[in-house]
């Protein structure tokens, strides 16, 4: 039996192990292919691992860990040598990318911008990964319209949990494909709204030999239960509008549990892990 690998050391937000876990157990293969988190495996890196995942969380915060000096060469290994997969999301996504470019609002105007850039240092991906501010802050998640590209022409979108996450200027690399696309175009002005109406991409897929990776800036992993129970801050002076943002975000991806699932099928498929038929 084939393992998936769910690392869950620092920098890896709880929420986002668990729901991917939970996500990942409804849509795998069990009689093939089983799931554990990183700090339960004896062996993260055995010959049994088919799949390698970092999920949400701060991407800053897990390449910041000292313990995950050694773990990216030992992921590196794994994709580049081994022909193992790989799946990031959000904070999982960046780190693999060849580089992050993000932007912060200076004062409260929310147009006034200054604009930064690092390389990660897992880079399993050679293409960038941009993200955009929010007017929260990164305090609450929100609402991202996505469409499935491989039934566009069927107009099959869905509403996805997206929160500080990441677009993908795909057509910079070679041998990319864009699995899902973002209705909002991140490419312009993103301190204008008006004017963001040329699809982005929010999810890939790459190969580097026999290897698959699948990177995503949104979380088809997180259900409307999930977000209820999202813990974001103790800051009792944005408390009521914390729980505000929650319940408008469940209530927004309540319809979409069917898209949800066929989203995860898509990335375990690309990436060549059993799924269940449904």
């Amino acid at each position: 039996m084939s393992v998936v690998v769910l690392y869950d050391k620092q920098g890896c937000d709880p929420f986002y192990v668990a729901s991917m876990k939970n996500a990942l157990c409804d849509v795998i293969d069990d009689r093939s292919c089983c799931v554990k988190l990183y700090s339960e495996c004896l062996d993260p890196f055995s010959s049994e691992v088919s799949l390698f995942i970092i999920p949400g969380g701060n991407a800053k915060k897990i390449e910041e860990n000292p313990e995950f000096t050694l773990t990216k060469a030992k992921i590196k290994t794994l994709i580049e040598r081994d022909g193992k997969s790989y799946l990031g999301v959000c904070a999982g996504a960046i780190c693999a990318s060849g580089s992050f470019s993000y932007s912060l609002y200076i004062g409260d105007d929310l147009e006034t911008m200054k604009y930064e850039k690092y390389q990660p240092s897992l880079n399993l991906y050679p293409g960038p990964t941009c993200s955009v501010p929010t007017a929260n802050d990164g305090i609450c998640c929100c609402v991202e319209d996505i469409t499935i590209e491989e039934k566009k022409e069927q107009n099959d979108s869905c509403k996805l949990v997206f929160h500080g996450g990441c677009y993908f200027p795909s057509d910079t690399v070679r041998r990319t494909s864009v699995l899902l696309s973002y209705a909002s175009d991140f490419t312009k002005k993103p301190s204008d709204p008006t004017i963001r109406d040329i699809p982005s991409a929010a999810a890939i897929s790459y190969s580097i030999g026999n290897s698959k990776i699948v990177l995503s800036g949104v979380h088809p992993e997180v259900d409307p239960d999930s977000v209820l129970r999202m813990p974001f801050t103790e800051n009792q002076k944005i408390k009521n509008f914390i729980e505000e943002q929650k319940f408008a975000v469940a209530e927004q991806i309540f319809p979409y549990a069917s898209e949800r699932k066929k989203i995860m099928k898509l990335f375990l498929d690309t990436l060549e892990i059993p799924t269940k038929e449904f």
